[in-house]
């Protein structure tokens, strides 16, 4: 454990100038070239990693816009949400999604033990808000979650050590890199599966990433998933966060379900109380000239 600190304060000091570094419980974006104009499945030669900082502020300060959702890769467009990259710089790592060039795409956060909790997007035909048609996320039970949270992790190391592409928190991590999106999360079958610590059968809530294109829009729901207790008790349920759209132009939003209650940041609850202090004091001073 001490091994594997020393490495994420070493990954992380590379961080570039500007790019937040990576620290556990963060959301991170994944996107992968999978195809060729050959149609054979080809890894391209580099990920991109995006790191969309805490899960659950993310969540939150999504939730509190206008809607509950917000694009995420285009400046200027959701009032009240910094952009941490662009379509234009996805483009320019991965090429333009279309037939010949398939870009596959997804979500996910860790929570560290004791939690083991992780947060997972499943690929959905169509955006839904309250989840309630949806196959929940598979839970599992915390010994296959803490690999899962350890490749994520890596993933985000992976991040940390790249290199950063244009302005934001986004990151492009060459595909041989032992900590690359592709070596920690794809198996020997192109498939995304965490290496096989995660199901992607219908049943356990589908493929965990998407594939865009070039035609429409993908949509993956992003899970809360606690780790089960035992074969006889799956243990708290899975939550439903929200869903992610990926747009054939490399457009990202994020909408959050109705669900989700946004809760203030602690500089919020300040100025709360910075108010209520001041509606205090003016109480007074009247009581006193009315006097």
């Amino acid at each position: 454990m001490l091994a594997m600190a020393g490495a994420a304060l070493v990954l992380a000091s590379q961080a570039h100038a500007g790019q937040a570094a990576y620290a556990d419980q963060d959301l991170l974006l994944n996107f992968r070239g999978i195809n060729s104009s050959s149609g054979s499945p080809v890894q391209s030669s580099s990920d991109v990693v995006v790191d969309l900082g805490n899960v659950t502020s993310f969540v939150n300060a999504v939730a509190a816009l206008p809607g509950g959702t917000a694009v995420l890769d285009e400046p200027g467009v959701t009032a009240g949400y910094t952009d941490q990259f662009t379509a234009a710089q996805l483009t320019s790592a991965l090429g333009a999604a279309s037939a010949n060039n398939v870009i596959g795409f997804s979500g996910g956060a860790e929570v560290p033990s004791p939690s083991d909790t992780l947060y997972l997007t499943r690929v959905i035909s169509s955006p839904t808000l309250d989840g309630s048609t949806l196959t929940a996320s598979a839970k599992q039970n915390a010994t296959a979650q803490s690999a899962t949270v350890q490749q994520l992790a890596d993933i985000g190391l992976g991040y940390n050590s790249g290199t950063q592409l244009g302005t934001g928190n986004a990151a492009t991590v060459s595909a041989s890199s032992t900590f690359s999106y592709l070596a920690l999360a794809v198996d020997n079958t192109g498939t995304m599966t965490y290496n096989g610590s995660q199901s992607p059968a219908a049943g356990a809530g589908g493929s965990l990433e998407g594939s865009q294109n070039g035609s429409g829009a993908v949509y993956e729901a992003l899970w809360e998933v606690p780790p089960s207790i035992s074969h006889s008790n799956p243990g708290s349920p899975d939550t439903y966060e929200g869903y992610f759209t990926f747009f054939a132009n490399g457009e990202v939003d994020f909408t959050t379900s109705p669900s989700v209650s946004p809760v203030p940041e602690p500089s919020t609850y300040g100025m709360i109380a910075g108010f209520g202090l001041l509606a205090v004091a003016m109480r007074r001073q009247i009581r006193l000239l009315v006097a």
